[in-house]
């Protein structure tokens, strides 16, 4: 049985190397995975999702979109499931990163 020896420097440079590509991948499917969510948004639910985004509360929303507050929990509550997260900070974030393309926190 042929076995191939490596250094230990040489080892870890390929393991190194190695993480740095599975890295590199991850956050591309993520990022294309988000977007996908993001598609799936309706216009009025874009423009809640900016409103949640820039700290606004239900009461908020629905006064300066002219709709009532149970409509805006509605549209909360289909976002939120349509990103596939739990809570209005995660789909600000997710709003933010899109907005300003951060490619250091990719979605």
């Amino acid at each position: 049985q042929a076995q191939a020896l490596v250094s230990p420097t040489v080892a870890a440079a390929m393991m190194e190397r190695l993480s740095l590509l599975a890295n590199l991948e991850k956050p591309l499917a993520f990022t294309a995975s988000r977007q996908t969510l993001l598609d799936q948004l309706t216009r009025r639910e874009e423009e809640v999702l900016q409103l949640i985004s820039a700290g606004e509360s239900n009461k908020r929303i629905a006064q300066q979109l002219y709709i009532e507050c149970g409509t805006v929990k509605n549209h909360v509550h289909n976002i939120l499931k349509k990103l596939e997260v739990n809570s209005r900070q995660d789909a600000a974030s997710i709003y933010t990163m899109h907005e300003h393309g951060s490619p250091a926190m990719a979605f």
